[in-house]
């Protein structure tokens, strides 16, 4: 408010209050009675500059500051001013009422300005307040719905990730189903067709052995006298290798040799009999187990081909009379007799032992095959370390029967028959001998033997006994070759 300092009611009033001492608050505020610049309005500044500053920022901050600057500056310049007396201690107010009229014109305008600077300052920060809070609020509510975006996304990914597990979970399920099931089929088709081959291969021996029989009953009833054909004893002969081989295959096929070569080697010395050393010794010292098979069916052989180097008749009494001199007379009348006259001798003299009904002879027969088929098991289970069986050694008596009785048909042919066995390390011979280690027609001459597993046949003469000189080839000797 301005006041008329002409006014002479007014004129002591204001002399009084421009030289009554200054007021101070907390804040060093000057209070005057007409509500001049006091601490009660510039702490309301203050409080209202705290509020701008903490909405406005630094920009708000500044503008207060300069302000603030301004009316300290005023309120300094106006306490000197006051603070100056006469020297009769009057106050300069007192002494130019005029001037102290201009003071607080001056005060009232500068009041003025800075309500107006104040009130547009708080218009500035209010509206700067209402934008940030505005800002806030929009940020805020795209937070939200960010977070609700989220959360639902969240949710839904989970959703997915449980759906997906439940179904590897249930593919893993099928998986190990069809897997057992698949196994299952697997072993029921395995087990089927195991028990077919073996069928087959049953039907094949029998359909073997029954053309076996009907090829013999041929020549049995078209020959001349005991006469049998080449083709019939290449025939025969061959069943008699494949049974052999037959027989070593499904004993010893899954039993494994651990020894060496020397250990096995020293086992033979103890087994075997010089005659049959001599040819397995050479078989064994260079063994190894890929010709396991060949090497077992080598051994056998050489037992066998006692049977087959008999002059006479495998598996006569030993001790009779009776043949002692027959065997004395086999070898002294090719002295005295044609090679002719003796085979026409040699083949009668068998043919009639041969049809013997005596029962000694036959028991001799059964004894002698028997015996062999258990001294080739112990050889075999010796180097092998096979446990005994006694099936294993029937079946092969019952091989070592049929050999005996093909044998005797041999002999009691007036052809002379030949039975090679090659030995081991001798050189492979094409036309005498049949490597079943390769192809046909792969091997090479210039190829070692090592092992014989069958001997050749060769037919010396004609079928009457006569030209000796003619030599026929009826099988070849099978041999196991090195490369």
């Amino acid at each position: 408010m301005v006041q008329d300092h002409n006014d002479p009611s007014n004129r002591e009033s204001s002399v009084t209050d421009v030289s009554s001492p200054p007021v101070t608050n907390g804040d060093d505020g000057i209070v005057g009675e007409n509500g001049g610049i006091g601490g009660g309005e510039e702490s309301v500044l203050a409080g209202e500059d705290d509020e701008s500053m903490a909405g406005d920022g630094n920009g708000s901050k500044d503008s207060l500051r300069r302000t603030s600057s301004k009316i300290a500056n005023l309120r300094l310049a106006f306490e000197k001013q006051n603070d100056g007396t006469s020297p009769n201690g009057k106050s300069v107010f007192e002494r130019s009422p005029a001037r102290s009229r201009d003071r607080g014109g001056d005060m009232t305008k500068l009041k003025e300005q800075h309500e107006a600077e104040i009130a547009k300052i708080k218009a500035q920060q209010e509206v700067e307040v209402a934008r940030l809070k505005e800002q806030h609020q929009s940020e805020t509510v795209n937070l939200k719905r960010q977070l609700g975006t989220e959360v639902e996304m969240r949710q839904a990914f989970e959703d997915k990730c449980t759906g997906l597990e439940e179904q590897i979970e249930a593919l893993q399920a099928q998986v190990a189903r069809k897997g057992n099931e698949h196994e299952s089929e697997l072993e029921r088709r395995t087990t089927t067709l195991q028990q077919e081959k073996v069928k087959a291969q049953e039907d094949a021996n029998n359909l073997q052995k029954q053309l076996y029989e009907l090829k013999r009953g041929i020549s049995t009833s078209t020959r001349i006298d005991n006469e049998v054909s080449d083709s019939s004893f290449t025939q025969q002969f061959q069943n008699l290798y494949h049974e052999t081989q037959n027989w070593v295959v499904n004993n010893y096929r899954k039993i494994k040799v651990e020894k060496t070569s020397e250990e096995i080697c020293a086992l033979l010395q103890n087994i075997a009999e010089p005659k049959q050393l001599e040819n397995l010794e050479p078989i064994f010292r260079k063994f190894d187990s890929s010709i396991k098979l060949a090497a077992f069916q080598a051994t056998a052989v050489c037992y066998m081909m006692e049977i087959f180097n008999e002059p006479l008749l495998f598996g006569l009494p030993s001790q009779q009379d009776w043949r002692r001199s027959i065997k004395k007379a086999a070898e002294t009348l090719p002295a005295v007799l044609s090679p002719a006259s003796y085979n026409k001798w040699r083949s009668v003299t068998t043919d009639a032992l041969r049809q013997s009904e005596s029962e000694e002879i036959k028991t001799s027969l059964e004894s002698a095959a028997k015996s062999m088929a258990e001294m080739i098991c112990i050889t075999l289970n010796t180097l092998s370390d096979a446990e005994d069986s006694a099936a294993r050694v029937t079946s092969l008596q019952a091989i070592l029967k049929r050999t005996v009785s093909l044998s005797h048909l041999f002999r009691i042919q007036r052809a002379r028959y030949e039975f090679d066995l090659p030995t081991p390390g001798s050189t492979f011979m094409p036309g005498k001998m049949e490597d079943a280690s390769v192809a046909d027609g792969a091997a090479s001459s210039e190829r070692m033997v090592r092992c014989s597993t069958f001997p050749g046949v060769v037919k010396i003469g004609d079928e009457n006994g006569e030209n000796g000189e003619v030599r026929h080839i009826v099988m070849k000797a099978m041999v196991v070759c090195s490369g």
